[in-house]
């Protein structure tokens, strides 16, 4: 557990559409996809976590990921080994390709974990799987090209269409009257954010909530620092004109802490952050908003950050009125990942992809219960999504 088509592409759209179809196919055979038998157990049989963190534009650079990582690392000693992708791993293939072809030269090593699924994560199964086609592959919140990572024996993405009427939900139970959901055209076009937005609009209205949209300037035009400045000031606004009463929501991340700080200050509500997995900001961006200091040794501790938090949460009169995920997904994808890996292994789980066993490592890593589902059509592509805590509450 946790100490524990109609647009053209976007960072989002390849976040949540390559989460779900970057599955193969039920019918049919896939030459790509490999037997159940994991061979003879060894049990010195090792497993990579390449942890990505992708926050520099947001200031946090390598950290939780890393954190868990080598968490991982001190629990199975020798036999998990921690690395990330080449620096040039956004414009280039190679150098993370010949890392992992370098790593894979060790015969014991038998999985790799890939949080998340960065761009090129396709080109490197293909590529280790052409010198060794046993090595087992998770990989999660995938980014890029959703048929290319149909040969990863699992992959795994937050359920974010399944979210947005939850996210309503969830807002109504905290005693909101009005929802606020802020985007912009170009996430707005893409078709699983629409679909997400017509659903929370669907459930706003069977709850009798009122649902505003506001469409803010494209921070590719404005910079994430204009876009940042529009929502500190009008979220206030928001707030005067509908009363306290008020949730808010936005699709970007850039639109979170800004957005989580003039709930604060103002007195809205602020029913979950937009934690889709490839960002994993969840607990971080809590922390920082409330001014709790994260040390080394704490960063991958969501319980002890949560309990800061609450604290924080009651002593600005916040209880009740801020809602997260009892979870970061990318922490909980390469811990749940390195569990399966080292059972299957261990010939404690005897299918590369076993949908139950999945679920109940995944279930115990968080800590609490979670919803997971097939996208249709596959048979290796989970969705899952976990109810949200309120702080305080």
């Amino acid at each position: 557990m946790l100490p524990k088509g109609k647009t053209t592409l976007t960072v989002l759209l390849c976040i949540f559409l390559t989460a779900l179809l970057a599955c193969s196919p039920q019918d049919g055979d896939d030459p790509d996809r490999l037997p159940d038998d994991n061979g003879d157990q060894d049990e010195e049989a090792k497993v990579v976590i390449l942890a990505t963190s992708t926050h520099v534009d947001f200031g946090r650079g390598e950290g939780e990921e890393h954190t868990i990582a080598e968490q991982m690392k001190a629990e199975f000693g020798d036999r998990v080994i921690v690395t990330s992708p080449h620096e040039s791993w956004q414009s280039s293939y190679t150098d993370t390709t010949v890392m992992l072809l370098e790593i894979v030269e060790d015969p014991s090593v038998k999985a790799i974990i890939v949080t998340p699924g960065i761009v090129g994560v396709n080109h490197y199964i293909s590529a280790v799987r052409a010198v060794h086609p046993d090595i087992f592959f998770f990989v999660a919140s995938p980014m890029y090209n959703p048929d290319d990572v149909a040969a990863s024996d699992i992959v795994i993405h937050p359920d974010e269409v399944a979210r947005g009427p939850k996210l309503v939900e969830q807002a109504h139970k905290m005693g909101a009257g009005t929802f606020v959901h802020y985007s912009f055209d170009r996430h707005m076009s893409v078709d699983i954010i629409e679909e997400r937005l017509k659903l929370m609009k669907q459930t706003a209205e069977e709850l009798g909530l009122d649902f505003v949209e506001v469409v803010t300037a494209d921070p590719v035009d404005i910079t994430v620092d204009g876009l940042q400045a529009f929502i500190i000031e009008d979220v206030p606004q928001k707030i005067a004109e509908y009363g306290p009463d008020t949730a808010f929501f936005g699709t970007s991340e850039a639109m979170m802490e800004p957005m989580l700080t003039q709930v604060i200050i103002n007195g809205g509500i602020f029913p979950g952050l937009n934690d889709s997995g490839y960002f994993s900001p969840t607990y971080h961006i809590l922390a920082d908003v409330f001014g709790v200091d994260v040390p080394e040794s704490q960063k991958a501790d969501l319980p002890w950050i949560l309990d800061q938090v609450n604290d924080k949460a009651t002593e600005m009169g916040m209880a009740g009125r801020i809602a997260t995920s009892p979870v970061s997904p990318n922490l909980m994808s390469i811990q749940a990942g390195t569990y399966y890996a080292m059972d299957w292994l261990d010939g404690k789980i005897e299918d590369r992809n076993d949908k139950e066993a999945l679920q109940a490592i995944m279930t115990d890593v968080a800590g609490a219960p979670l919803q997971m589902q097939d996208y249709p059509g596959t048979d290796n592509c989970y969705l899952y999504l976990f109810d949200s805590v309120i702080l305080s509450e």
